[in-house]
């Protein structure tokens, strides 16, 4: 356990597995967004992602694609679904896709496990099938054929956008959690997918707190950070995301490999990277042994964070709901580290903990915890 500046980081396991091709490969196929504006939604992401405005996709007329790396990031029209969903819904993640190498034992092992059926395997060359996991939102298992030699070329998804000039890859899917979901989430992933926990935190800052278990395929081509707050902790933007929502998505991390240049790019656009409160800069001043990258960093709205392996380099784009109860992505540089930022989360906190004792230090200021205003932690990150 390591006590600094008032707050308690207990780092009860960490490390990265190593890919690993014996079997039980896996890749995260499709994410599914639903949205009232889908095509809104889609010319926001034409925007944010640094496409063409008017590019056209071929998929049908209330939904659009696009892909990074091996992932499809498909947006469909929430009003059009017969589940609930109508006007008004905020752009939320409705389906992971998962595509599997062994699709029969990955769903037995699921369903032993506890998830319930929403639709079961059918199809031929394409196995699919629909499950919805303790903890968890939908997901769909799919099994691709291997191709006959009549037609031995891939199958060809028409419609997609490809962006792999900006961004690399999906490096993480984080979820938000009541906590007593947190150890049955990340045991379903363990015993039915075959996920490997590589890291369990717990970061206590003053009135605030967060539990993390970071979990991640045998082959590392997903990782899952599942988020809880703490049981005696202040109403954070975790409980928000939770009250609003119950088990979902909080955020999407796609990889990007100059975090700066995309940084530039955004202020042409209606999105920009929060900005964080500026004892946040004077603490990672404090904690990193290379600061070379911290004039760039604070111009830009970055966060930087170190751990033995390297740095990362991560920023936020405003939510798209406009609050923390809402889906938002980071976009994330790493240069070694394996982390996610957990030198951040705490400043976070230890800003939002000073921020609410100075209010409630003015006189005739009722003692109420503040509105949340950041993804990572009800602090003072702003748009710049």
């Amino acid at each position: 356990m390591t006590t600094v500046a008032g707050a308690r980081i207990v780092r009860l396991a960490a490390g990265a597995v190593q890919p690993d091709s014996s079997g039980g490969n896996v890749h995260c196929e499709r994410i599914t967004l639903r949205s009232a504006v889908p095509h809104q939604t889609a010319d926001h992401l034409r925007a944010l992602f640094g496409l063409e405005a008017r590019r056209a996709s071929n998929l049908a007329d209330d939904g659009v694609e696009f892909a990074i790396g091996n992932t499809r990031l498909t947006i469909e029209d929430a009003a059009a679904q017969m589940n609930g969903c109508g006007a008004g819904v905020e752009v939320a993640v409705h389906d992971i896709a998962i595509a599997t190498d062994d699709f029969d034992e990955t769903y037995r092992k699921a369903r032993c496990y506890g998830a319930t059926v929403l639709q079961e395997p059918h199809g031929n060359e394409i196995r699919m099938a629909r499950l919805q996991p303790i903890g968890l939102p939908p997901h769909t298992l799919i099994q691709r054929r291997p191709p006959t030699s009549a037609n031995s070329s891939a199958p060809c998804e028409c419609g997609a956008i490809a962006i792999d000039a900006v961004l690399s890859s999906v490096d993480h899917v984080a979820f938000c959690l009541p906590l007593h979901q947190l150890d049955v989430a990340a045991e379903f992933l363990r015993s039915a997918f075959g996920f490997s926990t590589v890291y369990v935190d717990i970061i206590e800052t003053g009135g605030f707190g967060l539990a993390t278990r970071v979990l991640r395929s045998r082959n590392g081509a997903i990782t899952y950070v599942l988020n809880s707050a703490l049981p005696h902790s202040r109403h954070s933007h975790i409980d928000a995301f939770v009250d609003k929502h119950g088990a979902g998505v909080q955020h999407i991390a796609f990889g990007v490999s100059d975090i700066y240049g995309f940084a530039r790019r955004l202020r042409g656009t209606a999105f920009h990277f929060l900005r964080p409160p500026e004892e946040v800069y004077v603490s990672m001043a404090r904690r990193l042994t290379d600061v070379s990258a911290l004039p760039m960093a604070s111009e830009s709205s970055v966060m930087l964070d170190e751990d033995g392996d390297g740095q990362l380099a991560q920023a936020f784009v405003t939510p798209f709901g406009g609050d923390t109860a809402s889906l938002f992505f980071e976009f994330i540089e790493r240069k070694g580290s394996q982390g996610f930022g957990a030198g951040n989360i705490k400043d976070l906190f230890s800003a939002a903990e000073n921020k609410m004792r100075a209010a409630n230090a003015v006189p005739n200021v009722p003692n109420v915890p503040p509105r949340a205003t950041s993804p990572l932690a009800p602090s003072s990150m702003t748009v710049r």
